[in-house]
């Protein structure tokens, strides 16, 4: 999908929601679990999406939550996009592993996303291994890096929030070494809602570029301060939302809840899309 699809996606839509799919076995409705077992994993997901679709204009799918499951998680991953896929509705998909490293390592991780089966739209990055490493993500047509920027976990403080010689940020001087040389047609970065006081000085910095936004729901960063510090007039975030929709009811009304619960998400977002 290029830059000019998904942005476009935003304004049919009204929405900047990117729907996490961090399944986690143990957190399913039990009616569900006991008849399909692990298989759960991939009937809940189907059910998520048609919840969903049509309030959302990305999925985000941790690879954690699969690879656990080696071969039988791998298939319901493959199974759960080629789900998404069958339904013919533009939607952009993200493959969140933070994966990366040199050379040949680097080209295998890319064709293995970026390719079919799985064909996912774009992938997370760690980018403290150089841009070596990174060149080979960048060789697929409209295909996505999304380097970790500034985090929304407590630990960002241990070394992006650190000061480098020049006064500046650790992950400012990542982000502008990055966007010196990759477009903002091909980079997007993860920039978390829980450091809420430092969103809108980044936005500044990068303003042609996409900030993929973690951090909202269960980590407590806020939406409607999120869409004022970020939002731009072509749009140009995603605001993911993983715990807070796809766990929102453990009862066999799921599905409607789940609804439910996105439908308020693009609610609030329409109201800031212009």
């Amino acid at each position: 999908m290029t830059k000019y699809e998904l942005q476009k996606l935003i304004f049919s839509k009204q929405s900047v929601l990117c729907v996490g799919l961090d399944t986690d076995l143990y957190k399913l409705p039990e009616t569900l679990v006991s008849s399909y077992n692990t298989k759960a994993i991939e009937i809940f997901n189907k059910k998520v999406i048609d919840a969903t679709l049509p309030y959302t204009i990305a999925y985000k799918i941790n690879l954690a939550f699969y690879e656990i499951y080696g071969a039988a998680g791998y298939e319901m991953l493959a199974n759960t996009l080629e789900y998404i896929q069958s339904l013919n509705e533009p939607v952009f998909l993200i493959a969140d592993g933070k994966r990366n490293d040199i050379g040949n390592t680097a080209e295998k991780y890319a064709k293995a996303y970026f390719s079919k089966p799985l064909n996912f739209d774009a992938i997370t990055i760690n980018p403290l291994m150089g841009r070596d490493s990174i060149d080979p993500f960048l060789k697929f047509d409209d295909k996505w890096i999304i380097p970790l920027g500034l985090t929304s976990n407590p630990g960002a403080q241990n070394f992006l929030l650190a000061k480098t010689n020049n006064d500046e940020y650790f992950f400012e001087k990542i982000m502008k070494t990055l966007a010196n040389d990759i477009s903002s047609e091909k980079m997007m970065f993860v920039v978390g809602a829980t450091q809420q006081s430092l969103l809108q000085y980044i936005r500044q910095l990068f303003l042609d570029y996409f900030f993929l936004i973690p951090g909202i729901g269960a980590q407590g960063g806020n939406l409607q301060e999120t869409l004022q510090n970020t939002l731009t007039p072509e749009g140009n975030i995603l605001i993911n939302v993983s715990r807070d929709i796809i766990y929102t009811d453990n009862t066999n009304a799921f599905q409607q809840k789940i609804e439910l619960k996105a439908k308020e998400y693009q609610a609030i977002m329409k109201r800031y899309i212009i």
